[in-house]
This record gives structure tokens, sequence and C-alpha cells, in this order.
């Protein structure tokens, strides 16, 4: 650039009105790539190069009025030498690694696997094991597979990574990548029979604005054309045309909450789990066939397990009259994968099987008690309310 402003003093009109064209032509190009970059999540780097030829020029003409007399093709020399290095660098450090195949291992020679397995996709695909694990509070999954092919595999296969809900039923999507194994770089075709095959993703996760929760990791290998997926089976059981790996923690936004206190304080159970607020929507006149119980939990502890949330309807003389139990957020978010901080905002639902014969508006007719229990052995957590235990080591919610 300064080069360039420079040499400008010396030229004529027309040598001018030429260098100011390239440099509004680049303008144009550069404008235009801001925009797309400001509404495209990708990036876009080969949107320049249709200025290559003006940044060319306008740069080869700035490193030679760089400096005066002699100098002038000694520092182009140097100029060219220096760019000719990153050139080169760049092409061994970034360009070559990026489409370099994944590493491979003899079976006896395979390092250490966190998660070992014996899946096996269709026929021919083995999976021996993986590494996984969700990086940053703006998340990036981090995996690595360690696939085999345990026999000469005849097509290419597409491998599918993807998140996807832990409840039961519901097949919402947090992330879904589709590749070739090796990012692209080792169809299956091209593999060796016997060789392990380390396989690495690094992957940014998409923004959203779901709140933090547990995701399931899944892996498929499907055919390209026609999508349709292999089998897996896993240790001789068929498990369908997907393998659930491991349920991940990916950060997210902090949830609304309920904003009802219960009762003076705040209920803790065990050194944990604090219940910061609750609130219980009564069924509308007409429609009542249940009850919803909206709780907001805090994490104080790393939990040593999962738990379950019981929400009990009670009738004025202590009888059960009907339940909602059920894992935080129906299982979308397991508490022993809580942190200490994490906010949770949890809704159980009571069924009514009868309600017309209970008169809900009733002025202390029906309780709802809350807690947690060993889903296990059925044992409840303590807890305590102004430090002080509460009978049955239940909160009854205020209506």
């Amino acid at each position: 650039m300064a080069g360039l402003l420079w040499g400008l003093r010396r030229e004529d009109r027309q040598s001018r009105l030429g260098m100011l064209f390239l440099a509004s032509w680049l303008g144009i190009i550069y404008v235009f790539w801001l925009r797309w970059g400001s509404i495209t999540a990708a990036t876009g780097g080969r949107l320049l190069f249709p200025a290559i030829a003006a940044t060319s020029t306008l740069l080869a003409y700035g490193l030679l009025h760089l400096w005066p007399g002699d100098w002038c093709g000694r520092a182009a020399t140097v100029a060219v030498l220096v760019l000719a290095v990153v050139a080169l660098a760049t092409l061994l450090g970034e360009v070559r690694p990026f489409f370099a195949p994944p590493r491979t291992y003899a079976e006896a020679d395979t390092p250490d696997i966190s998660h070992p397995l014996d899946a096996v996709f269709g026929s021919t695909i083995g999976l021996l094991g993986y590494d996984a694990e969700v990086q940053g509070e703006e998340p990036i999954l981090d995996v690595t597979f360690y696939w085999q092919a345990l026999a000469p595999i005849a097509q290419d296969y597409a491998l599918a990574i993807q998140l996807t809900s832990p409840i039961p039923g519901d097949d919402s999507l947090r992330f879904n990548y589709n590749t070739w194994p090796g990012q692209g770089n080792y169809p299956t075709a091209a593999w060796s029979p016997g060789r392990v095959i380390a396989d690495h993703y690094h992957l940014r996760l998409p923004a959203s604005d779901a709140p933090t929760q547990a995701w399931q990791l899944l892996v498929a290998f499907y055919e390209r054309e026609g999508d349709e997926r292999l089998p897996v089976r896993l240790d001789d059981q068929d498990l369908g045309s997907g393998l659930a790996l491991e349920t991940l923690r990916v950060p997210g936004r902090a949830p609304d909450c309920p904003i009802e206190a219960i009762g003076v304080e705040p209920v803790r159970f065990g050194e944990t789990i604090l219940l910061r607020a609750a609130a219980v929507q009564s069924p509308a006149e007409g429609a009542n066939s249940e009850l919803h119980v909206s709780l907001c939990w805090e994490s104080l502890a790393p939990a040593p397990q999962d738990y379950t949330v019981f929400a009990h309807l009670y009738d004025g003389n202590g009888e059960l009259l009907a339940t909602g139990d059920g894992p935080p957020m129906n299982g979308a978010f397991p508490i022993r994968l809580w942190r200490p901080g994490d906010v949770v905002a949890d809704v159980h639902v009571i069924p009514l099987s009868d309600p017309d014969t209970w008169d809900l508006g009733a002025a202390g007719g029906y309780r709802v008690g809350v807690g947690l229990y060993d889903p296990h052995s059925g044992e409840r957590l303590q807890a305590m309310q102004d430090g002080q235990p509460l009978p049955g080591d239940t909160i009854f919610i205020q209506r």
C-alpha cells in the first residue's frame, strides 16, 4: 500500500486511472465477499479469486515502488522469495494435511481406545471403538472412530455423524454431518482389510437456541445412491440402521424457569441438587385431564448417578391419587451430566385418570409433592429446607 501510493505520485493521469480501475474492481469484489460472509455460516475465501488479477498487479506495483533506485530490484527479489516460502509452507503445513488420509495401524499396534466396541456395519465394516467429547462453550464435537475393514469393500459408503435426542420416540437433531470416511479422503473401497483406521473429526456445532442438555452421538453408514443405511450389529445383537454410542452434554442457553418460590427457602436434595422454584398449572375448565408441574433445578456439585423425579398428587387425607415420575426433561438431560451452576427447566405431567370426581380448585383439598429417588433402589434423596429435613423427603408445592 505504501509503495503503491508513493509510486502513483509520479505517474501520469492515464496510469493513475488504470490503477484506480484495478483498485475499484478489488473493492467491489471485497464488499460482496463481506456481504456473503455476513449471511453464510461457511468460509468463502475462494470468492475473492475473481480479484486475483487486480490484487497481483497492485501488489507487484507497490512492492516495486517501495524502495528507490537499486534497492527496488533487490527488495522485489527478496519479496518474491519470501512469498514463495510462505506459499510452500502453506502447501505443506495447511493444504497437504487437509487432504491427507487418516492414520492406519496394524491391529496389534492400535492405540488405547477409551470406549472399545465390537460393532459391525453390514458385513464388512467393523467399529473397534471410539473417543468422543464436546469441547468449549461454543461447542466443538471432537470424535475419533477406529474402523476396520473385515473383508474387501466393493463400494464407497457415506458416513453420517449425528447428535440426536436421547428421548425415546423423539427424532430431533442437534447436528448432522455427512461425509466419506477420513473427512472425504479415505473412501471405504480403498480400505485394506485388517488395518485399523483412526478416523478423527473436529466439528464445530452450528449455533442453536436449545438449552444446555444432552444429545446422543449416533453413527451410520449408507449408500450414496438411495440413502439406504447398512444394518448394525453390536455384540451379535441387531440394532437396526444406526449405532447410538454415547450421551454427551452440549452447552446451550440458560433456560427460562418458573419464578414462583416454594415455601420460604429453596429445597436442597443431598449435597448436589437445589430446587430453586416450582409451579403447578391446574387444568383449564373442561380440560381436567392432567396437571403440569414446572420445576427449576440447579446443580451444586457433580452427582454420582442419575436420579428420577417424583411428582405425586395427594388428596386432603394424604392418599396418593396420581403420579408423574420420570427423569429430568423426560430424559433429555440426565443428572449425571449436570455440572455445578447448570440450571435445568423441567416439566412433569400428572395424568388425571378420573378428573370429574376431583375438585382441584378446592382450597387445601389437594397437594403436589416433589422429590428425587434412586431408580434402582427406590431410596429417596434427603430433602432439606432452611436447614431442616422435610418429612418423607418431599416438598409440597404451593398452588
